[in-house]
């Protein structure tokens, strides 16, 4: 692989990456059109129980125009306002079978969990549009990569080791939020990324408005922001002076996404937050690893890597030890610990305020389990879901930022790592942090490692379009 010159980046012979005709089309098309066509091929499969209650939703909101809490309303209250769900993923759902005929009656059948239901048009369409849009994202982390390192080779190489290890297609096949949040996350970090390079808070409003969309999908990215723009703020006034108005630009573009469900929800259920209740699960969730043992602390080292983790535990850790860290097992700590803490913490607490019960009993009256448990609950999401990838991808970023820290070109790609990783390390103090929630994450590992290798090499049939 030839090795990429930091003060001539596009590589010997290779023109500036603004000529479009010197992109590698072909290789772009065949990522694409071979994505799309193993997404289509494997669409056939059986619903899973959470996308049953997204679409349930989504029904509601087609047949009455209100936002409820779809099957788990009680009888009766089927039209009732509720926010126990967060609302992007049924409002596209609803948005996209508004263009279907007979979408309702498709999907009711499908909520009704009939297995002689009909193949769902409807269905297929949606599936079909995140196919598209998933397909698109792969697009996408090929021009944020191309924008990072202005070398054809690197951006191929990352594209080629998103395709192999991301779980866009897998996720692109589910009627969940998975791959919208990937695909929104990612557009995101493109505009936050162009907004710096071109000094345009307009693009940093878009950024907002990405991660504002985000938060519609996964409510705490909405305070992912707040811990962004500081960085925005920091590295924009260095180098224009402009760094208020591109941290604000930020802010604002996620507030105004934001702010008309907030109010929704404060003059409805005198709560501000975007869902019922999800937060105080999900906290509940993550101070019951506070009580892990030592041998349970190392042991989720090796369990959460993705692919690998349960085999190479098992060489080590005795099976219950690796239940306890499971998603699934009834002993587990986010099922047994998990639920035991938000019962009591319900029982002794009004709902409204026992997040703050669950706060000072667990994290200013355990302050040192809390911290300690922070490293393992972090690479949880850090490692991301593509096996090999993340291991390896954590030694190509330590040297990665090296050689960027010595040619003082770390700012852009700072700007990213920070932009994809305070979400996950704030899901790491809030919640169980789990990583098919975080996808995104891979792009820095497959940058890093085409980056620090110096990109692929294109046969001569993909080198032009």
């Amino acid at each position: 692989m030839p090795q990429q010159s930091l003060k001539a980046p596009y590589g010997s012979g290779i023109r500036p990456m603004s000529h479009l005709q010197y992109f590698p089309w072909k290789l772009l098309l065949l990522i694409i059109g071979l994505f799309i066509a193993v997404s289509i091929y494997n669409t056939k499969r059986l619903p899973k129980t959470a996308e049953y209650d997204n679409v349930a939703v989504a029904v509601n909101l087609m047949e009455t125009g209100i936002f409820t809490d779809g099957p788990a309303s009680a009888p009766g209250r089927q039209s009732a306002p509720g926010y126990k769900y967060s609302p992007g993923y049924p409002a596209l759902i609803a948005f996209i079978a508004g263009f279907t005929p007979n979408a309702i009656e498709e999907l009711k059948c499908y909520v009704a969990k009939r297995r002689q239901c009909p193949e769902s048009r409807t269905v297929n369409i949606i599936i079909l549009v995140q196919i598209i849009i998933s397909a698109l994202t792969l697009l996408l982390t090929f021009l944020l990569a191309l924008e990072l390192s202005k070398s054809r080779e690197i951006a191929s190489l990352t594209l080629i080791l998103l395709f192999i290890t991301m779980r866009l297609g897998d996720f692109s096949l589910l009627l969940k939020s998975n791959a919208l949040i990937t695909s929104l996350t990612i557009t995101a970090c493109y505009f936050i990324l162009m907004g710096f390079k071109r000094d345009k808070a307009s693009l940093s409003l878009l950024a907002g408005l990405s991660f504002g969309l985000v938060a519609f999908f996964h409510p705490p990215v909405a305070l992912t922001v707040l811990f962004i723009a500081p960085f925005l703020y920091f590295i924009t006034h260095k180098q224009s002076g402009r760094g208020a108005i591109h941290a604000a630009s930020l802010i604002a573009g996620t507030a105004l996404v934001l702010l008309p469900w907030m109010a929704r929800n404060y003059g409805l259920f005198g709560d501000f937050a975007l869902t019922e209740q999800r937060s105080t699960s999900l906290l509940a969730v993550r101070v019951a690893y506070n009580y892990m043992s030592w041998t349970e602390w190392f042991a989720a080292f090796l369990v959460w890597i993705p692919g690998l983790g349960d085999g190479l535990a098992g060489l080590i850790f005795a099976p219950e030890v690796i239940d306890r860290l499971s998603y699934s097992h009834q002993g587990s700590i986010i099922i047994k610990d998990g639920g035991n803490i938000l019962q009591k913490s319900l029982l002794n607490a009004k709902p409204s305020s026992a997040y703050w019960h669950i706060v000072q009993t667990y994290i200013v009256g355990q302050p040192g389990a809390f911290l300690i448990a922070i490293p393992p609950v972090f690479l949880h999401s850090f490692w991301g879901s593509g096996s090999l990838i993340g291991i390896i991808g954590i030694f190509a970023l330590v040297r990665l930022f090296k050689r960027l820290k010595a040619t003082g070109t770390l700012a852009g790609f700072g700007l990213i790592f920070w932009s994809l990783t305070a979400g996950i390390l704030l899901q790491s103090l809030l919640s169980a942090n789990y990583h098919y929630l975080n996808d995104q994450i891979l792009f820095l590992h497959a940058y890093a490692i085409a980056h620090v290798t110096g990109g692929l090499e294109l046969p001569r049939i993909f080198r032009r379009g």
